[in-house]
């Protein structure tokens, strides 16, 4: 079953940019990631410092993987700082049951 992860961050006041520039460091080494269906980051819309990265994965065990291996263990992204720990959960996965993206539209 595929799975989407979703992981909220938060840029400090005084570098609002920072998860974005981040983003942009951490997305080429995590493309072509095994099992990896995509990834976007989403700004809230009422809150230009809240972000979420949001992955799909062809199914949870290969999100698993990843995370347990040496690319995610061996050194933290450049993201990592800004998680939002404050926001609990500060991650979650979820079972995609349906895909209702209309044709030819993004997920």
């Amino acid at each position: 079953m595929t799975v989407r992860l979703v992981v909220h961050h938060r840029a400090p006041q005084d570098d609002p940019e920072a998860v974005e520039r981040s983003y942009r460091l951490f997305l080429p080494g995590f493309q072509g990631t095994p099992g990896l269906l995509g990834v976007r980051l989403l700004r809230l819309a009422d809150d230009p410092l809240g972000y979420a990265v949001v992955s799909d994965w062809e199914r949870r065990e290969a999100y698993e993987t990843w995370r347990q291996g040496p690319a995610y263990q061996g050194k933290k992204t450049p993201l990592h700082p800004y998680q939002d720990r404050n926001r609990r959960p500060h991650y979650e996965i979820y079972e995609v049951f349906e895909d209702g993206a209309a044709p030819g539209g993004d997920r």
